[in-house]
Order: structure tokens, then C-alpha cells, then sequence
């Protein structure tokens, strides 16, 4: 949410921020064209980028192409420039099937969002030129001409738009092929494209020429991708695709080849024929597609393929100093002998051997890494030191050009990759698909009647101790002791499993099964281990996990898992469970965890099973207190049980390795809003949706990384008198209402509070109750009520209220509080009143300090509260919607929910346009405010979903924009 509300920030105010911009044109000398950029030629050499792009420049390309603005754009821009590249800068106009071009609404929306984001970087000096969408012609229907009409009639009007907005720079549009009748029908109606570019792959490309001259184009074009045969051109290569569909790609080597020739055969050569360049594709690597590593000039390490070297060459005539590594062909890579065409087939767990034929030109020591990843993969995760995310565990051994490895124990689809580097920044890899089919000779290993050690052969009949892919069998009257790490595929308890009492490794299962004779013990003498089940568990004889440190996780699966049987858990126990399987688990018995509950991914769905209590542990050592630690991508399905007596925590935590967000509360609140403690740790921040009670002496509320969020109304109540309350921070902090309670004995208690997410705290010194407890509860409100004696201006942003929730206040003998920009220039006062709207008078002799306004020793009680200046010359220095004949514009209430306010010290001059824009930069709603006005209502749109908003006025010359959050 932060990256895209600061991305929104950053198209509001870049064009002020920028320098100027440097003219691209065309010039036109017997209907050969030649772009010119500041009245220089200039042949575009140009990669798509995707990462790495500041390298292209040390390759000799000069130009890098961007899809659409996000929140990278600014960054990107200025790097591009300071290491002499320029940008083709996208702009993300929709597809045909992805919008209505006859919603005359839609297509407007997009025409201003278009404007939007031209104007925030138009003056970049680092823009080349525009490109309006990429392949937004996709799906396109040739029959279809009315409808085609308007498409091209809108992108048209986005292309004129640009013009008029931007002087200095062309625009081109990016299409999917270079189909005749779409080129006729465009060259007719879209009469503002300067230069039109052509995605195109080596077995279209020669043609593209001929296509532009036969439909009568005579301007500019350009390749704006351009590479080997994509995977959707494999129809004539019948052998290149496996009967289960997968693709035999070309090794590295084999793909620079086709991108040195395709630049320097249909681009360079094509110069005179008005290409004005090409940008080859991609620069970088992949993070999806039917094969990873089909493009990309670049490992996830940063690594460079041969194909760097190439494009080097066709940009500039030479070669690096130092150059990739070759596999000169398929032929070059072979998996048990056979070639990727052979269509390899093997079972799952077999023995197999890989061979590669590598050279360097620079005659480098070459390092050879062996990779297993699944068809389809993606580029997330997997181990950071590796080219790509590998499976773990299945390279038994490897010499310089070979390596034996394990099948994976899973039916289904791989690639065998080899990746050698010259250990200087280049890299060589090829591939070999291959299939897995299920064992035919899967083993299932029973423990001998006598059993011991699990890793002694003697334990297990036949001699054989259960590998990964294996089922273990502990038979009926069997004990087996754990004194090594294990992981095996299914375990079958009928006699007893344990560790042996000095054991640290852990345990791994797929299926863990319990059978009615069976125990299973998750502990070494009296301290737990860690058990991982990335299946089902039954248990339908007796388990124990009921000792401190013993932990469950429930992994990942390929489906839904759950715990469950018909025997008993010790103590009805499981001291902490983690729910880390993206698929879900189901509760299927009454369980109660006296420790942790970790929610890592997935749904948790407890029903009416799940109890938390950390008085209830046994014979064990008892838990300090139980905790509900839950990331922003898992969650509980169902209300629990809370012990009447247990202290609960409920801890929010950021996993790092899933998308960041906003988490809302669950179910991991109890139904009695009243708990210990709560603990943020999400930069995103947590909504809760109510009133919380809080009980903990001394860490009622933990503020690592992050806000909490509180509906207008709502509070954070801490009960204990013991607890002074917590700081917070800048980053971390409660977006709402804080109450802290006191004794008779006077203490200071800290209000880590603020509003609209900047962080306002508030401390009172000496704050005691008559008799018995006082809850003070402090909260802010919008900006009201007016000077009184003593005091020239006030906080132009809130009202601190100190209210009293329960008890009788004795008084405090200090207040301090915290300002920000939005409330004015450096504060030295502050200023008291009993009514919200009244008149606010100065509270003597107060004191300020770096960014405190702190009262002097007094008598102090329940009001209102605000900070300001004393002196009759202040000076705003937060935000001013600058337009004449005001100085201030005051926006509320936020959140909205049916519409917002605006209020202007002085009636406006001039009309002003206000902009209600979507954190995509697209304009959802606008109005006009009229001349003459100090107070304007803005009604939202029926349809207008919750969420945060930029609302931007303009008016001659002039813009200012603020954020609002709706709540539906």
C-alpha cells in the first residue's frame, strides 16, 4: 500500500521536480526518416528492460523501453539518465478485450489517466518518446471494423493528447504483428502516431518489411521486441515439443546467435527503409512464462549470457574483453545419454547422469551448476545462491561436465538445467525436459520386531533405512528412537516412535498415521522437538506433543490437510502448531495450545475445536502466555475458545517472502475483545475493527514496524494500572484512540497515538485518580473551534481530546504533544478548551522541544487540546492548496463514506477542478467547485469502492493534491 500511495505522490509533484527536457524529432529527406534527438541523429539500440537495465549502456545500447508508469518510473528515469540512456516510456493503454471502446466513461477515464501520467515525467530530460500501449491489439478482429474504428479513434485521441501536452517528444504505439488489414485501417485513423513499432520474433520478422510497404506505411517503424522463436511459434518444430507439452528451448549460446542476426539482418540493415531501431527482448530474466529461461540476456544473479556479448557486437562492431561461455548446441547437453528431442521419460527417485560440453573463448576456468525445477516454475524463492529456485536435495554427486542426481519422488514434470560461469560475470546455461512417472518399485520399509536406532540398518527389515521418498512402517510392538534427521514420504505408527533422549533433529513426514496400537512420541525425554507433517495427521492411537519446545507444522501439500483421529493427544495437547500450508488445514478434534499458534499461510479452519489457554499444559512446564502469531497471507477460519484465566498475545508479523498488505482483523481476536497484549509488526499496517481491551502490566501494546488502525469511535483500552504505555514511533503507532488507565499515586503515562497516519503522541505527567482507577483515553480529532487569549494560531490539522472513559480524574500536572508539518510551523504553545468548537486559550509559560510542545507544571484535566504560536507572524509551513485568495483548504471527514468536504478560509477566485483519483492513476470522479464558495460538498459516486484516494485540485497553473481513505 505504501509503494503505491508513494508512487501516486510521485506523479503528483515529478513534474516539478525534474529537469527539462531534451526535443526528439523527425526529420524527413526524401521520404527517408531520421530521428533526431536535440538535433542529433539517433539510432535506437535498445533493450526491453526488465532488469539490470543501467548495464545496457555498458554493452553499447543507448535506449531502454518500459511497459506502463508504476511506482519504479522516477527511479528508473533517473538512473537511465545518469548513465547516458534514454526511455522509450509506456504508457499502459488497455487491450481490446480488456475494455469497452464504445464506453464512452472508459475511454475518457483512460484519456485522463493517460494525461496524468504525461505530465508527471513529460520533462524528464531522459524520455526518448512515448509508447502508447503494448500489443493493445491483441485478440484483434479484423471483421470487426466499426468496433476497431473506435479503438483506434481513442488511441488516436491519446496520441493528439500527448502532443498538446508534451512538445518535445513523439509517440509510437507497439503492436502484436504486422497483419495487413489492422495496418491499413490504422494508417487511416491514427493520424497522430508518428512512428509505429512491430513485436516481432525470428520466424515473422523477415516478413514485417514487406507487410508495413505492402499496406502503404511510409513513416517510421520500429522492432520494439525482438528474439529467438517464442514458445507459441513451436507448430513447425514438431520435435521440439514433448508429447506432455513441454518445450526444448536452445541453449544460450545457440539464442545469441538468432539475436545478433536478427538485429543486424532486419534492423540495422532495414535503416534505409526507415527502421529506427529495435529493442531486443528481454533485458533481464523472466519471472513467468511456459519456460523461465526462454528469454532474458541475464541469470537472477546478474550473470550475463553470451547473447550480451552479441548485441555488443551488432551495437558497436566488437566484442568485450572478456566473453560468455559457449554450449554450442542441444547436442551439447545430454541426460542419460539422450538429447532433449529424445523425449526422456524416467521414474521417480531413479539414479540418472547429466552431461555437458562447455568451452570458454577467453579459455576461463568454467564452474558447472546442476539445477531440477518443475515445469512451469516461476523465479520467486527457491535458494538465493542458485541461478534459478531448484529443487533441494537431488544432486547426488557432480564432476567438471557431469553430475548424478536423483528424480524427483513426485510424478510429473522437470527441466534439467546446467549453468557454467566463468566466475567473471558471464554465464552459459541449456535444458532438457524431462517426465517423472511413478515408481514401479516404490518401497515400503517395515522396522524389524526388535527396532532400536533409526539410522542403523539393523532397526529395519531387509537391512534398508527409509530414504526421502520412502514409507516407514513401525510394526506393532516395534520402538524406533529418532537419533538422526528424517524425512520420509508416509509414517505408519503401530508399535512406538520416538526420539532417543539426546537428539536435536527434527522430523518429516508426508501422511503421519497413528494406528490404535501405535504411540508416538514428539519429544527426547521431557524437552520437545519439531515435527513437520506435509500431509495428514491421524491419529487414531496416542500422541504426545504436549512438552515445552515440542512444535507441529502442518507444510505444504499439494491440498488441503487435517489433523484427526480417534485417539488421544496428551493432555489434549499440542504445545504450538504452525499452519504453514498455502492449501489450508482442517481441525477435525478438540485441541488446545498453550503456547503458540503460528498462522503462516493458509487457512486455519479450527471450527468449534480449537481451544488457547496457557494455564492448561499438564505434567509440562507451564507457558508464560499463548500467542496467535498471524502474517498478511494466513488466517483462521472460525472463533476459538479462550481460557478464562489465560493471557493471550495476538502478534501480526510481515512475511517477507509474500506480497506486502493491509491485514484486517480475523478471528484471531477473541469474541470477548479482551486480551493481553497486541503486538504489530507489519509495515502495512492492521485494521481492527473495534473496541479492544488490553490486560498486560508492562507490554500491553508492542509497536515494532507498522500502524493500528481504529474506526472513528474505537479504542485501545489498557486496563492494568501497572502499564505507562509505549512511545510508538514515526512508523509505528495507533491511528485512533488510546486509553491508559491510572492509580491514586500520580504517574507518567505515554499515548502512542496519531490520525491520518502521521504519528501525534501525547504524554501526561502526573496523571492520578481521585480514588481506585481513572481511565484516561486520549483521541484526535479534524481542526475546529477558534484563538482565544494568549494564542495567534492553532494546529491547522487536530484536537487532542483527553477524555475520561471510567473512574474520577484527579488531574495530571503536565501535558505534552507531538507535532507534525500538518500542523504548522514550529509550534510553541498550547491551548485549552472545554468544547471541541470553542475558543482555545493558552495554557502559560509552556516549552517546545525538537518536536514536543510540553506544558508547564500545573493543574491539567479533561478537554480539548491543541498546539500552535503564540507570536503574530506564523508561518504554514504543511501543505496549502495554493489557489488565490485562500490560504488553507480544510478536507473532512476522512475516512468518508457518502462524501467529502471541502472548507476554504476565503471564497475562491477562480473556478477549480477536484479529481478523484484511484491509486492506479486512473480518475474515478471530478468536479467542479465554483467561484465564490468558502464550503463545497463533494457527493462520491454510489460505486466508489473503500479504499485510499488522491484528491487533486487544479485550477490555472496550479495543483494540489491530498489523500483521502473511503470507507463503504
Amino acid at each position: 500500500m505504501k509503494k503505491l500511495i508513494l508512487m501516486m505522490a510521485m506523479l503528483v509533484v515529478a513534474g516539478n521536480a525534474i529537469a527539462q527536457a531534451v526535443k526528439t524529432t523527425l526529420t524527413d529527406s526524401a521520404g527517408v526518416y531520421t530521428l533526431r534527438r536535440n538535433g542529433v541523429p539517433y539510432h535506437i539500440r535498445g533493450a526491453a528492460a526488465n532488469n539490470f537495465p543501467v548495464q545496457v549502456a555498458a554493452f553499447g545500447g543507448n535506449t531502454i523501453r518500459t511497459y506502463s508508469i508504476n511506482d519504479s518510473t522516477g527511479r528508473w528515469l533517473d538512473s537511465a539518465d545518469a548513465h547516458g540512456i534514454t526511455v522509450c516510456l509506456g504508457l499502459g493503454v488497455k487491450k481490446q478485450q480488456e475494455m469497452n471502446y464504445a464506453d464512452t466513461t472508459a475511454v475518457r477515464l483512460q484519456y485522463e489517466n493517460m494525461r496524468n501520467q504525461v505530465l508527471a515525467f513529460k520533462d524528464h530530460p531522459a524520455v526518448l518518446m512515448w509508447a502508447i500501449g503494448n500489443e493493445t491489439d491483441a485478440n484483434y478482429n479484423s471483421l470487426d471494423t466499426a468496433a476497431n474504428i473506435l479503438f483506434w479513434d481513442a488511441l488516436n485521441s491519446i496520441a493528439e493528447m500527448v502532443h498538446e501536452t508534451d512538445t518535445n517528444h513523439l509517440t509510437t504505439c507497439v503492436l502484436v504483428n504486422s497483419d495487413l488489414k489492422k495496418i491499413k485501417l490504422l494508417k487511416e485513423r491514427f493520424t497522430a502516431l508518428d512512428i509505429l513499432s512491430i513485436n516481432s520474433y525470428a520466424p515473422n520478422i523477415p516478413g514485417v518489411l514487406g507487410n508495413l510497404q505492402t499496406a502503404g506505411w511510409t513513416k517510421p517503424y520500429m522492432i520494439t521486441e525482438f528474439g529467438p522463436r517464442g514458445t507459441w511459434q513451436m507448430n513447425p518444430e514438431p520435435l521440439r515439443k514433448m508429447p506432455w507439452g513441454a518445450f526444448v528451448e536452445q541453449t544460450s549460446t545457440e539464442k545469441a546467435v538468432v539475436y545478433r542476426q536478427v538485429y543486424l539482418d532486419h534492423i540495422a540493415a532495414n535503416a534505409s527503409n526507415n527502421c529506427l531501431g529495435g529493442f531486443v527482448f528481454v533485458w533481464g530474466y523472466q519471472s513467468s512464462g511456459d519456460v523461465v529461461t526462454w528469454f532474458g540476456l541475464y541469470s537472477r544473479k546478474g550473470e550475463a549470457f553470451g547473447a550480451t556479448d552479441e548485441m555488443q557486437y551488432a551495437w558497436t562492431g566488437g566484442y568485450p574483453s572478456n566473453r560468455a561461455p559457449v554450449i554450442r548446441n542441444r547436442d551439447s547437453l545430454l541426460f542419460n545419454g539422450k538429447r532433449a528431442e529424445d523425449t526422456v521419460i524416467v521414474e521417480a527417485n531413479s539414479i540418472n547422469t547429466g552431461w555437458v560440453r562447455a568451452s570458454d573463448p577467453d579459455n576461463d576456468s568454467l564452474r558447472y551448476e546442476w539445477l531440477i525445477i518443475p515445469e512451469n516454475s516461476i523465479m520467486a524463492g527457491g535458494d538465493a545462491n542458485a541461478s534459478l529456485p531448484a529443487l533441494p536435495g537431488l544432486i547426488v554427486s557432480q564432476a567438471a561436465d557431469s553430475a548424478r542426481f536423483l528424480a524427483p519422488a513426485a510424478a510429473g514434470n522437470y527441466r534439467l538445467y546446467v549453468y557454467v560461469h566463468d566466475q567473471r560475470g558471464k554465464i552459459a546455461n541449456a535444458a532438457i525436459p524431462f517426465k517423472v512417472t511413478p515408481s514401479t518399485t516404490g518401497r515400503l520399509i517395515r522396522s524389524t520386531s526388535s527396532g532400536g536406532s533409526w539410522s542403523l540398518p539393523g532397526s529395519w527389515q531387509g537391512g534398508v533405512v527409509p530414504a526421502d521418498a520412502d514409507t516407514a512402517v513401525i510394526i506393532t510392538g516395534s520402538t524406533i528412537t529418532i537419533n538422526s534427521p528424517v524425512k520420509v514420504t508416509r509414517t505408519e505408527i503401530a508399535g512406538t516412535l520416538g526420539f532417543n533422549t539426546t537428539t536435536t533433529h527434527t522430523f518429516s513426514t508426508g501422511d503421519l498415521v497413528v494406528e490404535t496400537t501405535g504411540t508416538f512420541y514428539a519429544r527426547n525425554g521431557t524437552v520437545g522437538r519439531t515435527i513437520t507433517v506435509n500431509g495428514n495427521l491421524l491419529n487414531n492411537g496416542n500422541a504426545d506433543f504436549s512438552k515445552a519446545s515440542t512444535t507441529l507444522i502442518m507444510g505444504p501439500a499439494a491440498d488441503s490437510t487435517l489433523i484427526g483421529g480417534t485417539g488421544t493427544y496428551t493432555n489434549g495437547i499440542i504445545r504450538s502448531l504452525t499452519i504453514n500450508n498455502p492449501a489450508g488445514v482442517v481441525l477435525q478434534i478438540p485441541v488446545s495450545i498453550p503456547s503458540i499458534l503460528t498462522l503462516t499461510a493458509g487457512v486455519f479452519h479450527n471450527g468449534a475445536n480449537l481451544t488457547m489457554d496457557n494455564t492448561n499444559v499438564g505434567g509440562s512446564a507451564s507457558s508464560v502466555n499463548c500467542q496467535i502469531r498471524r502474517s498478511q497471507h494466513a488466517s483462521l477460519a472460525n472463533a476459538y475458545t479462550l481460557g478464562s484465566t489465560a493471557a493471550l498475545y495476538v502478534v501480526y508479523n510481515h512475511d517477507v517472502n509474500a506480497p506486502a498488505q493491509l491485514m484486517t482483523e480475523g478471528f484471531e481476536v477473541p469474541l470477548s475483545r479482551s486480551l493481553h497484549n497486541i503486538t504489530i509488526n507489519n509495515p502495512d499496517g492492521v485494521m481492527i475493527s473495534d473496541s479492544l481491551t488490553l490486560k498486560s502490566s508492562n507490554a500491553a501494546i508492542t509497536l515494532t514496524d507498522g500502524i493500528i488502525y481504529l474506526p472513528p469511535g474505537k479504542a485501545l483500552i489498557c486496563t492494568n494500572t501497572s502499564y505507562n504505555g509505549i512511545a510508538g514511533s514515526s512508523n509505528s503507532f495507533v491511528n485512533g484512540a488510546v486509553a491508559l488507565t491510572a492509580g491514586a499515586t500520580a504517574v507518567t503515562k505515554t499515548f502512542p497515538t496519531g490520525s491520518v497516519e502521521q504519528y501525534r503522541k501525547v504524554v501526561l505527567t502526573g496523571l492520578a485518580s481521585v480514588s481506585g482507577a481513572v481511565t484516561v483515553q486520549v483521541s484526535i480529532d479534524t481542526a475546529a473551534g477558534t484563538t482565544g487569549t494568549g494564542i495567534s494560531t492553532l494546529s491547522a490539522a487536530r484536537r487532542w481530546h483527553c477524555g475520561v472513559r471510567s473512574g474520577n480524574l484527579a488531574g495530571f500536572t503536565s501535558i505534552s504533544i507531538g507535532y507534525g508539518a500538518d500542523d504548522g510551523a514550529t509550534q510553541d504553545r498550547l491551548a485549552f478548551s472545554s468544547a471541541y468548537t470553542g475558543a482555545y486559550n493558552v495554557i502559560p509559560s509552556d516549552a517546545s522541544a525538537g518536536d514536543m510542545v510540553t506544558s508547564s507544571t500545573g493543574t491539567y484535566g479533561a478537554g480539548w487540546y491543541t498546539t500552535g504560536l503564540s507570536g503574530s507572524s506564523m508561518r504554514l509551513a504543511y501543505k496549502q492548496a495554493m489557489f488565490p485568495g485562500t490560504t488553507v483548504a480544510f478536507i473532512y471527514p476522512n475516512p468518508a463514506s457518502d462524501a467529502i468536504y471541502m472548507e476554504f478560509p476565503q471564497a475562491l477566485e477562480q473556478k477549480v477542478r477536484a479529481s478523484l483519483v484511484d491509486l492506479r492513476g486512473r480518475v474515478v470522479h471530478y468536479w467542479l467547485l465554483a467561484q465564490g464558495q468558502l464550503r463545497q460538498r463533494l457527493p462520491l459516486p454510489p460505486e466508489t469502492g473503500s479504499g485510499i484516494y488522491l484528491l487533486v485540485l487544479e485550477s490555472s497553473g496550479l495543483r494540489q493534491t491530498y489523500k483521502v481513505v473511503i470507507q463503504k
